[in-house]
């Protein structure tokens, strides 16, 4: 076959983190399932879990109910592999035509945007506060170090 990214030039460069378009994971019949199973692929193939999900996303227009429970499963199952980086595929519609935004073309937020804003109040109220961190002074020069 031809080569490819995945198995012919990840395995052979250093990298911090792998970025993954799902595109192809979620236009499935069961994409937060498949997307799992992509992840696990690619982190057999590349040796790492450093993967992160640069695009993903589900059009509004033919089902926007149906559009936001999609996108919650494929987000939560992306967090529960432990995806620390994921891109939602659009902030804003570019048009008519492509209603993927978290934001429509009138600046209206949209029902995912609503999902977003209550699961970010959601993990602010689930935070413990971060502890106290003594400010570190820089040594002069002459200071012995222990």
């Amino acid at each position: 076959g031809l080569p490819s990214v995945l198995y012919d030039v990840l395995p052979s460069v250093a990298f911090d983190y792998v970025s993954y378009s799902a595109w192809e994971s979620i236009n499935t019949a069961a994409p937060a399932a498949t997307l799992e199973t992509d992840l696990d692929t690619i982190r057999d193939v590349i040796g790492s879990s450093a993967i992160v999900i640069g695009e993903t996303g589900f059009s509004r227009l033919n089902d926007e109910p149906q559009s936001v429970v999609l996108s919650a499963e494929v987000i939560s199952a992306a967090l529960a592999w432990g995806v620390p980086y994921l891109v939602q595929w659009q902030l804003y519609d570019a048009d008519a035509a492509n209603a993927f935004g978290l934001y429509d073309l009138n600046g209206q937020a949209t029902p995912l945007a609503d999902w977003f804003q209550l699961r970010f109040q959601e993990d602010q109220r689930s935070l413990r506060p971060m502890p106290r961190v003594r400010a570190l002074e820089t040594p002069r020069i002459d200071t012995k170090l222990p």
